[in-house]
């Protein structure tokens, strides 16, 4: 017999207790130690004030869009590639790796009052209407290296029945600045 029960990506042994199964051998594993690690802050200094923007765990009440998103990120090399003459050999010049492009996808959830999320939706247009960089503040893209972007795209669906919920979908590309170029 097997019995899982999920809490933020971890595996709530309390929950083995409680619904009487101590008397059945039962392995607890735990599958991640960080459960935020798909976390995304967005933050920006403007005239002094710092506004941000948490993707993750939590709720309407504590800041956060309501689930961490999914990302997407993609690069590709431009290379500079000569054929010898008379041969099947070509030399590359040069080559650079191109800054990437990364899809931010989620879905916003009233799970509170199930009422339209439009103070979540009023943040989501706030975000992308900032015509400028976002620092970002993110396990997965700091890994990468990603630390700053700007948001090229939106697109934002409503599912038919569900007044409570709203589908977005972001394309970002990571942006450095000039400094990192010149070193």
């Amino acid at each position: 017999m097997a019995a899982f029960n999920f809490e933020n990506g971890l595996i709530n042994s309390d929950w083995l207790s409680q619904n009487r199964i101590n008397s059945i051998r039962a392995e607890v594993y735990k599958f991640d130690d960080n459960p935020t690690f798909d976390h995304i802050k967005l933050y920006r200094n403007d005239r002094g004030v710092e506004i941000s923007f948490l993707f993750g765990y939590g709720t309407d009440n504590s800041g956060y869009f309501s689930n961490p998103p999914m990302l997407s990120l993609s690069s590709s090399k431009t290379l500079i590639v000569t054929d010898l003459d008379n041969s099947n050999y070509q030399v590359i010049e040069r080559w650079a790796t191109g800054p990437y492009n990364i899809d931010i996808k989620g879905f916003i959830v009233d799970v509170e009052n199930h009422n339209f999320p439009k103070s979540k939706l009023h943040e989501l247009h706030k975000i992308f209407k900032h015509n400028g960089i976002w620092q970002v503040a993110s396990d997965v893209l700091n890994a990468v290296g990603v630390t700053s972007l700007y948001f090229s795209d939106v697109n934002i669906d409503f599912l038919a029945g569900y007044n409570d919920t709203i589908v977005y979908s972001l394309s970002a590309k990571e942006i450095k600045q000039i400094d990192y170029q010149l070193n």
